[in-house]
């Protein structure tokens, strides 16, 4: 019983600690195919602003100025020409007036006006704050970047925000490519869990073996009273075979014992027979002298 309950331990903290180290695998695992989906994404949102960036400072070389001193920007057609990617723009300018949105965005005007972005988000990009976040609009999961438009004012010769620039991709797929990734490492998890209690409970069998020959061996040699076996010596120079030989050397010593009292006894026994045989001679004669005098 002893035995099988170290098995049960052993196999239970080696399930265990194999256990922490697959899910510690897994949620690493998991979070670096996350973030390099993530940054795919991101990666694909940083290159639309850098060609709408690029447009609009090409558009804006020479700007028109306004009879009050002002300067009329154009808004980059790279805004409209978002017509089969994956990405939706939003072009304001520095009011935060809606200045043009993508095409692909022109077909779903429900979508546009959850995407408008409020005075605060505008101002924070004026100022020349890159935004980068996701956010949850109900009807989808949704991948935003937010950047100001420069520009060269030629009346300066310094760089100026002309306007703010909102991309935006759905990241739905991504989320469901990654539920199923989850899904995969949890039962994956777990038949890898199963798999491992399996070896390791073959493995403390197959430890515990030699173990279970030594004690029932000197069972044997207890029940039969024959001191005389020995239990066999593994031929791995391991912690098994030391024990065996502890165990032999301890049976030999018991035998050893065994033997001195052996020889102890008979040497006592014989020893005391002649003096215990005259002594029975004795008494035999008091008593029938004692029973002479009761006779006469």
């Amino acid at each position: 019983d002893l035995c099988v309950s170290i098995r049960l331990r052993l196999t239970l903290a080696y399930v265990g600690l194999f256990a922490v180290a697959l899910t510690a695998l897994d949620v690493g695992l998991y979070y670096v195919v996350q973030r390099a989906l993530l940054n795919s994404i991101d990666n694909e949102l940083d290159l639309g602003a850098q060609v709408v960036q690029e447009s609009f400072s090409k558009a804006n070389i020479e700007p028109q100025i306004r009879e009050g001193g002002g300067l009329v920007l154009t808004m980059p057609d790279a805004v409209n020409n978002f017509t089969t990617s994956t990405l939706l723009a939003i072009a304001y300018d520095t009011s935060g007036r809606l200045s043009s949105r993508s095409v692909n965005l022109l077909r779903q005007p429900t979508l546009a006006r959850l995407l408008l972005l409020d005075s605060d988000t505008i101002r924070t990009a004026i100022n020349g704050e890159v935004q980068r976040f996701t956010m949850d609009i109900g009807v989808a999961r949704l991948r935003v970047l937010i950047v100001p438009l420069i520009f060269t004012n030629p009346l300066t010769g310094t760089a100026q925000v002309g306007g703010v620039l909102q991309l935006v991709r759905t990241i739905d797929e991504t989320e469901r490519a990654l539920r199923i990734f989850l899904y995969a490492l949890a039962f994956g998890g777990v038949a890898v869990l199963v798999a491992a209690a399996q070896g390791g409970a073959w493995l403390t069998r197959a430890a515990f073996r030699p173990i279970d020959v030594i004690a029932r061996t000197a069972q044997s040699i207890v029940s039969a009273t024959d001191l005389r076996r020995r239990v066999p010596v593994p031929q791995v120079q391991d912690e098994l075979q030391l024990l065996t030989v502890t165990v032999n050397d301890l049976l030999g010593r018991i035998e050893e014992l065994f033997d001195t009292q052996r020889r102890f006894l008979a040497d006592a026994s014989h020893e005391l027979r002649t003096p215990l045989a005259a002594m029975k001679g004795n008494i035999e004669i008091l008593q029938r002298g004692r029973s002479e005098e009761h006779t006469s």
